[in-house]
């Protein structure tokens, strides 16, 4: 979703500019094409499915796969598509979409028939009402986050279930974050290091260079985010846990990343480049600053930029 970025306006995304941004360094007359893939909700696993499924169609010059830190390896566990077998090897699986999902996408799918100006008016209405709050941050609720996730990892790990219950609610990835005494976090892992390595070789196999563009969670980058972490209760918190992981998974996949923290916080906190309250998404400033980043960091790779100028005059 922080790709898809439903939040800014088309001409101000990632993606517009990460194009923008490359065609300009690369002294091009025209920013390069850009397709953006983003989708709502989606994790890794997801995205991997997705690129699998679009690469040869597209026949992209390259790939930039982001990854959110804030709750991308939840995410393996509430979407239950793949899980590893007694070998290590990654399984893809089947789940079936629990009755409480599919109640929720149809009254979605029910709202969007309304009128417009219907939907802006219900629309306003309800982001009125949470401007309006001004309740200090729960830190209780963080406990909340370390039961779902507990409980998601043993229902798809130990359990097999394979019954999606839960599509669109993204917890804070607290048990990694925290080094938290979970028997699951080994096992999260080595899951998102098989999917990462899944995306690496598909890659690898049709000459198609892949980055993995790492985005810090908003909880460890923001002073005034409304989720946020009691260091009383979670003394090992590190807001830098989470995206060491994903770097750590990455280079065992054998690709390659560009971790955009410094791009968002530069030494000072990063609450201008986030939408805030609860909303982890980048806002357009977000948005903007992340692509001049990542486009900076791609061309000081020779040979990447090499290929780039190549494609540009085929």
């Amino acid at each position: 979703s922080l790709v898809m970025a439903e939040n800014v306006p088309d001409e101000r995304t990632f993606v517009r500019l990460l194009g923008d941004e490359l065609g300009e360094g690369l002294g091009l007359d025209a920013p390069l094409e850009t397709v953006n893939a983003g989708r709502a909700g989606y994790g890794p696993d997801q995205a991997l499915l997705l690129f699998e499924r679009d690469v040869d169609d597209i026949d992209p010059d390259l790939v930039v796969c982001v990854l959110c830190a804030h709750n991308d390896h939840g995410d393996l566990m509430r979407n239950k598509l793949f899980r590893l077998d007694p070998s290590g090897a990654l399984e893809r699986l089947h789940p079936r979409v629990g009755e409480r999902v599919l109640q929720r996408f149809g009254r979605r799918r029910r709202a969007s028939r309304k009128p417009v100006i219907l939907q802006l008016f219900e629309y306003w209405r309800r982001n009125a009402a949470r401007r309006s709050t001004t309740a200090p941050p729960f830190f209780g609720s963080m406990e909340v986050k370390v039961t779902a996730l507990e409980s998601q990892a043993y229902e798809h790990l130990d359990l097999r279930d394979t019954e999606v219950v839960s599509l669109l609610e993204d917890f804070y990835d607290i048990d990694i974050a925290a080094d938290l005494p979970s028997q699951w976090i080994p096992a999260k892992k080595e899951l998102m290091t098989a999917i990462l390595s899944r995306f690496v070789g598909g890659a690898r196999a049709r000459s198609v260079p892949i980055v993995f563009v790492v985005v810090p969670s908003a909880v460890d980058t923001c002073a005034d985010f409304d989720v946020r972490v009691d260091p009383a209760r979670y003394p090992d918190h590190r807001p830098t846990a989470l995206v060491e992981t994903f770097i750590e998974e990455i280079e065992l996949a054998g690709g390659q990343a560009i971790d955009v923290t410094p791009a968002l916080n530069g030494g000072v906190q990063a609450d201008p480049y986030y939408v805030g309250g609860t909303d982890f998404h980048w806002n357009s400033s977000g948005q903007a600053v992340a692509a001049s980043y990542v486009a900076v960091e791609l061309l000081r790779d020779e040979e990447l930029k090499q290929k780039l100028n190549r494609a540009t005059k085929q």
